[in-house]
């Protein structure tokens, strides 16, 4: 499971590399989504596409918020073990 895809370059990669199963996400983006199936229905040979599915991400936004306190928590308390020691 791929999230935040982007252009779902490494799903694909999964896929050409023998995953059985293979979810491409992103956020709610329907020119997103099909740019992803774009990449998909070019790169992937026939007998492989069963095995990917590009889908919307109903819990990205929830996701995206976790990481982007955590980075947010890291980064200053990085910032205040410099400045302390």
């Amino acid at each position: 499971m791929e999230l935040g895809a982007g252009a779902g370059l490494p799903s694909l990669i999964a896929s050409l590399r023998g995953a059985k199963r293979v979810i491409v996400t992103d956020y709610p983006d329907e020119d997103l989504i099909s740019n992803i199936q774009y990449n998909i229905d070019l790169n992937i040979p026939d007998n492989l596409k069963q095995n990917i599915i590009a889908k919307v991400s109903q819990a990205f936004p929830f996701i995206y918020c976790i990481f982007i306190y955590l980075f947010i928590y890291l980064f200053i308390y990085s910032l205040l073990i410099k400045l302390l020691f």
